[in-house]
């Protein structure tokens, strides 16, 4: 993912569209890489509070989990 241009399709189709994986692994491997600190997700909403994306900071080194932000 690191090495991916930042304009790149980091939505799972986006990311099944260079993998072998299925989206359902692909999925569980996103949501490792977060646990263990790699990947932080920020939930975007819109104004009447829905959930309309999220964006995804992607880091070389993991992050430490007191540091990050509560997860939605």
């Amino acid at each position: 993912m690191l090495s991916l241009p930042e304009e790149w399709d980091y939505t799972l189709q986006g990311l099944a569209y260079i993998n072998r994986e299925q989206i359902d692994a692909i999925r569980q491997a996103v949501h490792e890489l977060e646990r263990a600190g790699y990947i932080v997700r920020v939930r975007e909403r819109d104004s009447r509070g829905r959930l309309r994306g999220a964006e995804y900071t992607i880091y070389e080194q993991p992050q430490s989990v007191s540091a990050l932000p509560a997860l939605d």
